[in-house]
Order: structure tokens, then sequence, then C-alpha cells
């Protein structure tokens, strides 16, 4: 997963331009055009649902990726900003969309325990079971940071807990990842627990 920062201060400003300059006419639409679905990228960012609202009306693409932060909706469910998922799932930001390196939105929200973001994303038909690579699936992700009601919810919708994904390793060689062990490698007993009382083998 990628790690990121919310804009504040002068990049606040920046965005808050950027806005002036989408709603400040047709001699500006072609750029606005090109550029806003970055600038969504941004206000999911800023958790910014007005601006949000703006590039879309814009006619931002809704699910523009930016590496290193994924789509608005992957940022947004990473942040466990609920206003701002279900801005973009109404819009028509696809729930099951994958970037590598920034995972998916029900891969985000579970590696945060955004537990609400999760069960929203699920609703609306995110793949519990989906493996992104380099990323895993939403079960590994939660399992491993130990949060155990996102745990309990996606094993409760159907998320397989001896679903392993096989991964290429920075030094060289792989190693097999399932929920199971890595809730052990990181010590979450409770976790473990749960996931062995549920048919997680090793």
């Amino acid at each position: 997963m990628s790690n990121f920062q919310i804009f504040t201060g002068r990049d606040r400003l920046v965005l808050s331009l950027a806005v002036v300059a989408v709603v400040g006419g047709a001699a500006l639409q072609a750029s606005a055009q090109t550029a806003s679905g970055s600038w969504l990228v941004d206000a999911a960012r800023n958790a910014d649902t007005g601006a949000a609202r703006v590039f879309l009306d814009r006619g931002a693409d809704v699910n523009h990726a930016r590496a290193g932060d994924g789509t608005a909706l992957i940022v947004a469910a990473r942040l466990g900003d609920l206003a701002m998922t279900r801005l973009l799932v109404n819009e028509g930001a696809d729930v099951n969309r994958s970037v590598a390196g920034d995972a998916n939105p029900l891969i985000a929200a579970a590696s945060h325990g955004q537990l609400e973001v999760a069960e929203f994303l699920i609703a609306e038909g995110a793949d519990v079971n989906a493996v992104v690579k380099d990323d895993e699936t939403p079960l590994i992700n939660a399992a491993r940071e130990g949060h155990l009601e996102m745990v309990r919810k996606l094993v409760a919708s159907g998320a397989d807990v001896n679903l392993a994904v096989r991964v290429e390793l920075p030094s060289g060689g792989s190693e097999l990842r399932s929920p199971l062990s890595q809730a052990r490698r990181n010590r979450h007993r409770d976790v473990a627990e749960f996931l062995v009382a549920r048919g997680a083998r090793d």
C-alpha cells in the first residue's frame, strides 16, 4: 500500500485555485477536462466534496487513477470518508477498480480499519475476495493490521478465510500469505483465533 499526505496550506490554495479555473469559463474548459481527473484525486485527499462535485460536473473522470494515490475512491476509502465515497460511487466510480501499487477501494478500507466505508462498498458490490497484485486481498490486509471487526465483517460477507496469495519479495523469491499467517506474524491473537474458529488452516 502506498503512503500519502493530506494537503494543507499552500497545496489547498492550489486546489482552490484549480476550482476557480474550472468554473471560470469556456476558455479553460479543454485544460480542465484534461486535468480535472487528477484534481478529483486531490479533492478526495482533502475530503472536499464541494470541490469534487465541481470537478465531476465539469466532466472529470471519476475512475481516473494517479500513481501513488490510486483513484479518488481508493483515497476516500483509505481515509474512511463515507460522504466522499458515497458521492463517487453515486457518480459511477468502480468499486472494484484496482490500481497497481494502490490496491482497490475495499482493500484500502480494510487495511485501515474503515468499517463504515467497507460496509458501504460491500453493499455496492465490492468483491470481498478480490486479489490485487502486491496488495493481496481485503481479508489478508485486515488480518495483518489486526482489525478484528473488519475481519468479522469480511468473513460474514463471504471472504474466504483460506484464500492465500503468493507475493514476490523485493529481496528475491516469494512467500505465500494467508489471513491466518499474517495475523500470526503480527501477533494479533484475537484475529487468529477468530479465523481458526471459522475454519482457517495453516
